[in-house]
């Protein structure tokens, strides 16, 4: 027994269990941080899965809406300028107005200075004047 306890109260076998210890704190934190890698790699997985099953859904949508008639003859109309049999094609073009400076229309009674003028000075003329 006396034999036991010198063993027990030896520095070398403090200095043992204290490594034991040691090893098996650090063999537990890698189980655990494995544990919560693979825990946020599932979550990652869960989360693809779950948008590629959105858009399957909006694919399969799709497919049905390019499979009706609706929208072939939609596609056929606007692509290809088809019409039905009996059907007449208006097309409207805007006017073109005479009195637009650059693209843009005038309003109202402009002067035709201040056609002329830069936009800065119409500025400069309409807050200092």
């Amino acid at each position: 027994m006396a034999d036991f306890k010198e063993i027990f109260s030896s520095k070398f076998f403090i200095i043992f269990l204290f490594l034991v210890i040691v090893g098996l704190g650090f063999s537990l934190f890698k189980i655990n941080y494995k544990k919560y890698q693979i825990k946020k790699e599932i979550s990652f997985l869960e989360e693809e899965s779950h948008n590629l099953k959105y858009e399957n859904d909006n694919f399969a949508n799709l497919i049905e809406y390019f499979g009706s008639s609706d929208s072939i003859e939609k596609e056929a109309r606007t692509k290809l300028n088809l019409k039905r049999p009996g059907e007449n094609v208006v097309v409207v073009l805007p006017k073109e107005d005479d009195n637009s400076v650059e693209g843009v229309k005038s309003v109202g009674n402009v002067k035709e200075e201040q056609k002329q003028t830069i936009n800065w000075e119409r500025w400069r003329a309409y807050f200092f004047k």
